[in-house]
């Protein structure tokens, strides 16, 4: 389900003025209802939907929050389409994790790469063909147990089930070569050779980094949705 209602937006945009608050307090449901003129049906599924992708949470008795995990970085966009489904493959290439760290220019001196667990999460649109995929790899000790159900649900909130406060996220864009995994998980047999890759890391507040990840984009859905990068 694309979080693509009027109501979904409202909230999004409150999130996005409000990022640097932690915990900020969303409208209530009959206030909601009554701005859009729907039911307050309607307006728990929109915030059900918001919950359920990690945006915000529910405190019984007190009303909506945005979720820490989203108060440290400025949202931004994958592009208008849902990705209706998410499969999660154990990733043990040490080969990518040092790649992520030179093109973040990060220092490997201080990072064991037996603290890391990694995966790769590949993201179907509604017709179930791979878009895009995820080799990221998290900091073992932070957690008490890695729980693959809640990462291919959301890692955001399985790193805000885990009371991990974040600080900030860097990225870069690039463009690289066609490679072996981006035939294999992304079926691009076509004759296109360049692939849009995002390196990027999840920082927490005392300077650890949750997240070192690599993104690689089908081409196509690349160019037709607009990827944006902050």
């Amino acid at each position: 389900m694309a979080l693509s209602s009027k109501i979904c937006t409202y909230i999004l945009n409150l999130i996005d003025v409000h990022k640097d608050e932690d915990g900020f307090q969303l409208p209530s449901e009959n206030f909601l209802a009554t701005k859009f003129k729907v039911s307050r049906v309607t307006v728990r599924k929109d915030l059900a939907l918001l919950q359920s992708q990690g945006y915000i949470y529910s405190v019984k008795g007190s009303g909506y929050f945005t979720s820490p995990s989203f108060a440290f970085s400025k949202l931004y966009s994958i592009g208008s389409e849902s990705y209706e489904k998410r499969k999660v493959i154990t990733l043990n290439n040490q080969n990518i994790f040092y790649d992520i760290l030179e093109k973040l220019n990060i220092s490997s001196t201080n990072i064991n790469i037996n603290d890391y667990f990694g995966y790769t999460k590949v993201f179907y649109d509604k017709k179930d063909k791979p878009r895009l995929y995820n080799n990221s790899f998290i900091l073992k000790p932070l957690f008490d147990e890695i729980d693959l159900t809640k990462i291919t649900h959301s890692l955001l909130s399985f790193i805000a089930e885990n009371n991990i406060p974040l600080d900030k996220q860097i990225n870069k864009a690039f463009v690289e070569e066609k490679n072996s995994q981006d035939v294999h998980l992304l079926s691009l047999l076509h004759e296109k050779e360049l692939i849009p890759t995002v390196y990027g890391s999840i920082i927490s507040k005392d300077g650890k980094f949750v997240e070192l990840y690599q993104r690689r984009y089908d081409p196509d859905d690349f160019v037709q949705n607009w990827v944006k990068f902050f």
